[in-house]
């Protein structure tokens, strides 16, 4: 737990930029990453950038994938609050899993769904912006512009950030000296805005990540140890899946809270939130949640059976 908090503080840091005037630390490998997808972006002329071999050919590949994959959800409307520095983040079609629903039906019926500047649901018309019959070649499309899209200077958001975008609860951070607690809605648009986007998504996964892996080497070890890992010892029994599953849920739920004094270190500064983190520890909570059914549903068939017998045993018995 304390070398994932400690990666989180020193390695994922913020994407960096400033913070109510100051300057804040930010993240060497967001940067490298952000630095080496200015090679790797869709090219327009010449640049002055110099690329290897691999990069001409990547950028070759997104500039292409750009030209092809039109689509009706990348729109740029400040009006309805799609400004270019949020509108990745307002579109669902932008957003890297829902994308593969909302940007697929979007595309199929030639609009465009997205979250405006007050959080309102809208859904309007955009056709002749390469529509498509077939729900496979839909997706394709969708995957093909989200390519063209993660290097470019903004990026991509993290995934399910867009559903942020529809809160419209106070978030009690302040964005600027001795302002008012904004929506949680404008944070979001204030992070992706600033460079939280899918890089830093990436850089910030390696905390849970170190947990995981961490977690997993010792219970390996451990049925290794006790012969529960040799080939052909099946499939762990319900309890112990439920002791590992309560273990990760443990460890998530600390390093969530390590991310929270963190946050408070960078003085409430919403950048040094580390969504991947707080997103691993939902899933595990979710998991423990489905095993803990599933063991209180086994209880109940076995008190059941057991019941069962005893009755059976009683009607037996000489009257």
């Amino acid at each position: 737990m304390t070398v994932g908090a400690l990666t989180d503080y020193l390695l994922v840091a913020t994407p960096g930029g400033s913070f109510r005037g100051e300057a804040q630390r930010g993240s060497p490998l967001t940067a490298w990453m952000k630095e080496q997808s200015q090679k790797l972006a869709p090219a327009h002329g010449s640049d002055g950038l110099r690329r290897n071999a691999f990069q001409e050919w990547i950028a070759k590949l997104t500039t292409a994938a750009e030209e092809w994959a039109e689509v009706p959800y990348d729109v740029v409307s400040p009006k309805l609050g799609l400004t270019p520095n949020v509108h990745r983040l307002a579109s669902l079609g932008h957003d890297p899993l829902l994308g593969l629903v909302f940007g697929v039906g979007d595309i199929l019926s030639g609009t465009c769904t997205f979250v405006d500047k007050s959080g309102g649901w809208r859904v309007i018309d955009h056709p002749g912006h390469g529509g498509a019959r077939n729900p496979l070649t839909a997706l394709v499309r969708v995957v093909v512009h989200g390519f063209s899209d993660v290097f470019t200077a903004q990026g991509l958001p993290p995934p399910f950030m867009a559903a942020f975008h529809l809160a419209g609860a106070s978030s009690g951070i302040t964005l600027q000296e001795r302002g008012d607690p904004v929506a949680v809605r404008d944070v979001a648009r204030y992070m992706h805005a600033n460079g939280y986007d899918l890089r830093h998504f990436m850089t910030a996964a390696i905390s849970p990540a170190i947990a995981e892996i961490t977690l997993c080497a010792y219970h390996g070890v451990r049925a290794l140890a006790d012969g529960s890992g040799q080939r052909g010892a099946g499939r762990p029994g319900l309890p112990e899946r439920l002791k590992r599953e309560q273990m990760l849920a443990l460890t998530h739920g600390l390093l969530a809270a390590a991310n929270v004094l963190k946050t408070g270190l960078y003085g409430w500064n919403p950048m040094a939130v580390n969504l991947a983190q707080h997103q691993a520890l939902a899933m595990r909570l979710l998991s423990l949640a489905r095993l803990a059914a599933e063991r209180d549903r086994q209880l109940r068939r076995e008190l059941d059976d057991g019941w069962e017998r005893l009755v059976s045993e009683a009607r037996a018995l000489p009257r």
